[in-house]
């Protein structure tokens, strides 16, 4: 789950913007849980925010779903998961 994430984890990244590319982050941070209420009760979920370092450089990732632990981001172009098995 990516509620569990702290600084120091390990993510596994398809890139899928050009050529597709499989990368290896570190969790610089991750966000408090934020609960999203819906009318329907059975419906509610909470999101993270998480901050990732790819390559040297720090990338932000909004609005993750803290009980998943493989996420499509982007319109699909990236593939963020707690495990390379799910890449």
């Amino acid at each position: 789950m990516f509620s569990i994430l702290n600084q120091g984890s390990t993510i596994y990244i398809l890139d899928k913007s050009n050529k597709p590319e499989y990368k290896i982050g570190e969790v610089m941070a991750v966000s408090q849980p934020k609960t999203n209420y819906s009318p329907n009760f059975m419906n509610n979920s909470s999101t993270v925010d998480l901050k990732i370092k790819i390559d040297d450089e720090v990338k932000e990732f909004n609005s993750i779903p803290s009980a998943a632990n493989m996420v499509s981001y982007g319109n699909g172009k990236i593939i963020l998961s707690e495990t390379k098995q799910n890449i």
